[in-house]
């Protein structure tokens, strides 16, 4: 992982508990939106990190720029995913007819 493990990590947990307060916050079409913003929003952050990256631009303030998205789309994506999945459990409640979690 390198030096910026620890980042990642703090990344991952702060993505966790975002997607996790805007499950619970969030209501009907606009939950559905919200998955696919941050989903969408994550991907192209790390494609952009990633062609930044694998381009050798030396430009100072295009890589720290990249980084920045890095930074935000990193946790926006795992919010996504938390958020998905978190989407399926309540769904899979509401067939077996049980209240869902987080309702």
């Amino acid at each position: 992982m390198g030096d910026n493990s620890n980042l990642y990590l703090w990344g991952a947990l702060a993505g966790l508990i975002a997607g996790i307060a805007l499950h619970v916050r969030t209501r009907g079409a606009w939950r559905a939106s919200t998955v696919r913003f941050c989903l969408g929003f994550g991907i192209l952050a790390i494609v952009f990190y990633g062609l930044v990256t694998v381009t050798g631009v030396s430009s100072r303030k295009l890589t720290k720029g990249a980084s920045g998205v890095l930074l935000v789309g990193y946790p926006t994506l795992v919010a996504g995913i938390v958020m998905a999945a978190l989407e399926g459990i309540r769904k899979r409640a509401l067939r077996r007819g049980r209240k869902p979690p987080g309702v």
